[in-house]
């Protein structure tokens, strides 16, 4: 297996979004590319993770392989990454490494990283099977814009339905925040099944990921009442994130 990419960026924003998720993933690489389905340890969240295999500079594969990584150190290794290294990866299969590479496009610099990873088939795990009765489309800016908000005054968020609006808004001690959408101000799309509908989350983790959402891209969200949120989000042409996270009751 080799795989290189002449931008490290694109892969290390996504690898810091799913650290957050948990410390050990599953990851597949196959010839449609990466992927990955994680459930976080008290089982609230999923991430998804599809990166196609278009999207690499080279992309080499004699087989299909699956491991389980320690994200987290993945994701530190990846850090160390500058704006002017090429990233390469290989397995040594049979003794369970993962060679993480930079190679410095300007002065020619080469610095290498071992990461120990077990070698093991992957069980797919089945996304929720639920129906989510609202659905929008925002461009990923205005969430960004309003999750910072949120984070700013409490530690839940609550999305609601009502009045064909999606009324999103938080509350701390001594804070209050409030955000009125509607379809055209300024979301892209808006639908519903259901008159009316609301449910809370925590907002740490939506509003990690939406730091590192590129702006102009489009983020689709659903959710209802007492339902998990689902968030699709683009990260690079060909490199995706969608998350389930369960409502706070």
């Amino acid at each position: 297996m080799k795989i290189i990419l002449n931008d490290a960026s694109d892969l290390k924003d996504i690898i810091d979004v799913l650290a957050k998720v948990a410390e050990e993933v599953p990851l597949t690489i196959s010839e449609k590319g990466i992927s990955s389905k994680t459930l976080s340890e008290d089982k609230t969240t999923m991430s998804i993770l599809e990166i196609l295999s278009e999207i690499f500079n080279e992309f080499e594969l004699e087989e299909n392989i699956s491991f389980r990584v320690k994200i987290r150190d993945f994701n530190k290794i990846l850090k160390r990454a500058t704006k002017n290294d090429v990233l390469e990866l290989s397995l040594e299969k049979d003794k369970g490494i993962l060679k993480i590479v930079f190679k410095n496009s300007k002065n020619g610099a080469i610095r290498s990283f071992d990461l120990q990873v077990s070698i093991e088939n992957v069980e797919d795990i089945g996304e929720p099977k639920v129906d989510l009765p609202i659905e929008f489309e925002i461009l990923a800016g205005d969430l960004k814009d309003i999750l910072d908000d949120v984070s700013k005054v409490g530690e839940e968020v609550e999305f609601e339905y009502k009045n064909s609006s999606i009324v999103i808004k938080s509350e701390g001690q001594g804070r209050a925040y409030i955000a009125t959408l509607t379809e055209g101000n300024p979301l892209i799309l808006l639908k519903s099944s259901v008159s009316e509908a609301s449910s809370k989350y925590g907002v740490e983790l939506l509003s990690s990921v939406a730091k590192k959402m590129d702006s102009n891209t489009t983020t689709k969200v659903a959710f209802g009442s007492q339902l998990p949120i689902k968030i699709q989000v683009q990260f690079t042409p060909g490199g995706s994130l969608t998350y389930w996270v369960a409502p706070r009751i």
